[in-house]
């Protein structure tokens, strides 16, 4: 499917839901899945009253399954979050990206990746809001995650070539 093709995503996305719920009931992982695919469909349609309900859903069948403070909770109240941007209600985003951020920080690992989208999405709420120097702080924060992460993944890039430069001679 191209960009903008809606219908076709739709139809798409709400035959899985179907098939999923028909063969392992109404609130399976699996047609959470294509149900979150269908809220972000709705969301680039402006049709938010039900990207909200359908993200509420997916989060809702998320926190039965893994409980309030999984990463996957933290992804949709994220998604949350945006679609409240997206409306111009950056004072309502607020409250799904911190319990977001909680919850990816409470994981285990203040540094994951997960955590700098969710700061970052702050920073703007803070930005919008003349809040420059707490959007600084979350923005440098965003920043930090990321280098940190590409450098890791380029220490091991380079440590993998290393171990196999003899395979190849």
């Amino acid at each position: 499917m191209g960009r903008g093709q809606y219908g076709s995503a739709t139809a798409a996305l709400t035959r899985a839901m179907q098939l999923w719920q028909a063969s392992a009931g109404k609130k399976d992982m699996n047609s959470a899945v294509a149900e979150r695919y269908l809220a972000l469909v709705r969301q680039a349609q402006t049709r938010y009253a039900e990207t909200e309900w359908l993200l509420r859903d997916v989060l809702a069948i998320n926190q039965r399954a893994f409980g309030r403070r999984h990463e996957n909770a933290a992804m949709i109240l994220n998604d949350l979050g945006m679609l409240y941007r997206q409306e111009g209600q950056d004072r309502k985003a607020v409250e799904p990206f911190n319990r977001a951020l909680a919850i990816h920080e409470a994981c285990g690992n203040p540094g994951a990746l997960g955590v700098a989208p969710v700061s970052n999405n702050l920073g703007e709420v803070a930005f919008a809001e003349k809040r420059y120097a707490e959007a600084e702080r979350l923005y440098t924060r965003a920043l930090q995650i990321r280098r940190n992460i590409a450098r890791a993944k380029l220490r091991s890039r380079r440590a993998g070539s290393r171990d196999t430069r003899g395979l190849l001679s």
